[in-house]
């Protein structure tokens, strides 16, 4: 072997820890661009499920807000156990629904309402026990009156006033009082609806709809037949939303069991 083979040699073996060390690093590089590829496409996979799931979330709120929409536009409003009613048949009427859902959970109805407002319970009680006596005449403006009072207790505004209550919800809201998320906002949001109880007594086709509280209280002679069972039920309706509505108001009157059970459906 001559001094240059030698030289060869030797600058071979000089170099090859290097050339190793350089495929090391390539080896490195390659790995690390399939583990960021690998990544990408979960990350591109998230965006796209986030998405969806924005979407999907949209047309739930939609759909809830639509259908609660229906129900008020007929006189009813949702409780915390409304969501939860099996009807024991298909295809009923909202009335029909309603009137089933009132009667079959009248316990736990009448029961959490008390419950959250234990000052009230000596004029909840007789409101309730006229109705079961089907004094209907009697239950109703007691049923419109407290839930006009809790309204005010709860929100700082009275249900009847003019149909306020959706802007103080606002209000409220943008000072973090309001414990928001889209189940809350389709059931608040009601409150910017038409209200048919606060209709003006000359108004003879809302009554149709809810007994006219105005007509009701003032003895206009226009509404002196709205002592009805299903007026009554549409009154209690009424009353027990206003206390479901007032679980969002993050206040001592949110009770913390009401809240879990009332809100199971966000998830």
């Amino acid at each position: 072997m001559n001094n240059i083979e030698k030289q060869l040699k030797l600058m071979e073996k000089i170099t090859a820890p290097s050339k190793e060390v350089e495929q090391t690093i390539n080896q490195i590089v390659e790995q690390e661009e399939r583990i960021r590829q690998a990544f990408q496409t979960i990350l591109d996979q998230i965006t796209r499920n986030s998405e969806f799931y924005q979407r999907a979330s949209e047309e739930w709120q939609n759909s809830v807000r639509q259908n609660l929409a229906l129900m008020a536009k007929s006189g009813w409003y949702p409780n915390s156990f409304t969501f939860d009613f099996e009807p024991k048949k298909n295809d009923l009427s909202v009335d029909e629904l309603m009137e089933e859902h009132l009667v079959q959970d009248w316990e736990r109805i009448t029961k959490k309402i008390t419950e959250l407002y234990p000052k009230r319970a000596h004029i909840l009680s007789v409101a309730f026990s006229l109705h079961s006596e089907k004094n209907y005449i009697a239950s109703i403006p007691l049923f419109l009156t407290q839930a006009d009072g809790i309204c005010n207790e709860v929100f700082g505004i009275y249900l009847f006033d003019g149909n306020k209550v959706a802007k103080k919800i606002d209000s409220l809201d943008h000072e973090g009082k309001i414990d928001s998320d889209i189940f809350a906002d389709a059931i608040l949001n009601l409150f910017s609806l038409e209200n048919h109880y606060n209709a003006r007594i000359n108004e003879d086709t809302a009554k149709e709809k809810a007994p006219n509280r105005n007509g009701i209280l003032h003895g206009a002679s226009e509404h002196l037949d709205y002592g009805t069972r299903r007026n009554s039920l549409k009154a209690l309706s009424l009353l027990s939303f206003v206390v479901f509505a007032g679980t969002f108001v993050k206040s001592k009157n949110a009770d913390p069991a009401d809240v879990s059970q009332a809100r199971r459906y966000r998830s």
